[in-house]
C-alpha cells in the first residue's frame, strides 16, 4: 500500500478496523500494540494518556482487554461514521463501536476518533479521542 502520495482507501481503513476489532475479541494484547504508533495517546474522560513505548502501551491495553473478558465483552462491531483525509498518508476516522456480550446483548456503545497516520506499509494509530466510553 501506498499512501503516502494518495488518500488512503477506504476497504483498507475497513480492512485495518476488522483487525483491530478482532484484536480485541480475542483479547489479544500483543497484537493490539502493533496497531499503533510508538508514541501515541489516548484522550479520554479523564484527561490523555500518552504511551512513550510499546511496552508501557501493552501493559494498559492488556489491563484495557482483562477488564472486557470480565464484563464479556466478546463481540466489537464497528461502523465507520466519518472519515477525512488530513494530508498525504493521514486520515481522521470516527467509528461507533457497540460491545456485546456472548447472548448478543449490547453492554457498551460508544464513540472514537481515530489520527491514522501511514508508518512504512502499514496504517497505524497515532492518536484516539474517545467518547461516552463507560467501563467503570
Amino acid at each position: 500500500m501506498d499512501t503516502k502520495n494518495e488518500m488512503i482507501a477506504p476497504n483498507l481503513l475497513d480492512k485495518f478496523f476488522q483487525n483491530y476489532a478482532s484484536c480485541f475479541e480475542n483479547f489479544d494484547g500483543p497484537s493490539l500494540v502493533t496497531c499503533f504508533t510508538s508514541p501515541f495517546s489516548i484522550i479520554h474522560k479523564r484527561g490523555i494518556t500518552s504511551f512513550p513505548s510499546k511496552n508501557k502501551a501493552l501493559d494498559n491495553l492488556t489491563s484495557l482487554l482483562d477488564l472486557y473478558k470480565k464484563r464479556n465483552l466478546i463481540d466489537a462491531t464497528f461502523t465507520i461514521l466519518k472519515t477525512t483525509f488530513v494530508k498525504e498518508g493521514q486520515v481522521l476516522v470516527t467509528l461507533k463501536w457497540d460491545l456485546s456480550n456472548g447472548n448478543n446483548l449490547i453492554c457498551d456503545s460508544f464513540k472514537c476518533i481515530y489520527h491514522l497516520i501511514n508508518e512504512g506499509e502499514e496504517l497505524k494509530i497515532l492518536l484516539v479521542t474517545n467518547f461516552e466510553e463507560n467501563l467503570d
